[in-house]
């Protein structure tokens, strides 16, 4: 991109966006709570990171290009964006938190796939808030929140904003719950301080906000009300946060707190300790394997 102008590499990346857009479909296998196919090779996994290596791509593209505001106005690009966020979340919201990765449904995420959703996620939520409505307009229409839920969002001082950080927190806490290999928590400063410095604007007040509402959003108690394997009247977040008690919370929360104002990269770093002291402790016998290496996407030339 260093050798075109802004105008160039916008057109090239409006190019790939639209091809990107035709292939969305694909977005609909990740969803999928079928296991990992045993008998043959699951193409997902490969094809997971592909889409989100792209997407993330075309973000840093547009970002490069263009104001971050004209991205948002890039009916294409918005859409594509919305879907993938809803593939990210639903990715997690359809596995259980179990020790036994066996036990769990969905794709398997023990590879570089959740590596590139680490990556998106970062550069998603370095857009700027309307990236949070975003998230609410495409995954809110597929959880049924419970009526305290919605009342306490709803009252929020921007509820579109705060109901999609929310959920993608709330997303983001099964993962460091057991949803995501133990190494996936490596990512979480990176994740973190992209909602604080982009979604959230660095404003400390909006982003605890976020994060306390993520640890409380639960479903609604009617039998069809569930959503993957989180069981209706149950919290997003999962079964620790279910048995999170008021004295645990208000712990968590101060650190998130001393963690913003600190503002730096250690202090982002002890997000990982907040959130696996939060989220049960150390994960042994999880049945994952190391920490892998992103796909090398480069083909030599015949």
């Amino acid at each position: 991109q260093s050798a075109l102008s802004d105008q160039e590499a916008k057109r090239h990346t409006d190019d790939c966006v639209l091809a990107l857009s035709k292939s969305r479909d694909v977005l609909r296998v990740f969803m999928l709570p079928y296991p990992e196919a045993t008998g043959h090779d699951d193409a997902r996994p490969s094809i997971c990171e592909a889409w989100f290596f792209a997407v993330t791509s075309a973000i840093t593209s547009y970002k490069n290009s263009t104001p971050i505001s004209d991205i948002f106005s890039n009916a294409i690009f918005t859409e594509l964006l919305g879907e993938t966020c809803l593939a990210a979340v639903q990715m997690l919201f359809i596995r259980s938190i179990e020790k036994e990765v066996s036990m769990s449904t969905g794709m398997s995420v023990d590879g570089p796939q959740t590596l590139a959703t680490i990556d998106f996620l970062e550069a998603a939520l370095s857009l700027g808030p309307d990236m949070l409505s975003l998230i609410y307009q495409y995954t809110g229409p597929h959880v049924t929140l419970d009526d305290s839920a919605k009342s306490a969002l709803e009252s929020a001082p921007t509820p579109t904003v705060h109901a999609g950080g929310a959920l993608i927190g709330a997303a983001l806490y099964r993962a460091a719950s057991g949803c995501w290999p133990p190494w996936g928590l490596e990512g979480s400063p990176q994740i973190y301080s992209a909602l604080f410095y982009g979604a959230c604007g660095l404003d400390t007040d909006l982003f605890c906000q976020i994060m306390e509402a993520a640890a409380e959003i639960r479903l609604a108690s009617s039998p069809d009300a569930g959503c993957g394997a989180i069981r209706p009247g149950m919290k997003l977040a999962g079964k620790y946060f279910d048995q999170m008690g008021p004295k645990t919370k208000e712990d968590l929360m101060r650190q998130i707190i001393k963690i913003c104002h600190q503002n730096d990269a250690s202090g982002w770093r002890r997000m990982k300790v907040v959130l696996k002291q939060a989220c049960g402790g150390k994960k042994k016998a999880s049945g994952f394997n190391q920490k892998p290496s992103l796909t090398d996407w480069d083909c030599e030339r015949l």
